[in-house]
């Protein structure tokens, strides 16, 4: 269960990285590792950047694919160039790449 205090940790900026374990008793063994990046109008971490930390994320859990969820915040790009879901292969990982 995600609690409000841990949310507002995850989106705080000063907090350095979370590791959250979520887990469902009707699901046996199952596991992912999820990144979750906002982008602001300021440049912060590049793509890349976030796929090396996904990467060392996966490694550490044991696994071979991984999701990175980027939250595009910029205000000088339009809605539709936000939206996408691609797959790649970085450090011999898997990751999905969801833009919104």
């Amino acid at each position: 269960m995600l609690t409000n205090a841990v949310a507002d940790q995850i989106v705080d900026r000063d907090v350095p990285d979370r590791s959250i374990v979520i887990t469902a008793s009707h699901v046996e063994a199952a596991k992912e590792t999820i990144e979750v990046k906002i982008r602001r109008d300021v440049e912060t971490e590049t793509e890349s950047e976030s796929l090396d930390q996904v990467a060392r994320y996966l490694g550490h859990a044991g696994l071979g694919e991984g999701w990175l969820v980027m939250f595009d915040l910029r205000k000088n790009l339009a809605w539709a160039d936000k939206q996408f879901v691609r797959e790649v292969e970085h450090a011999r990982c898997k990751t999905r790449i969801v833009g919104c």
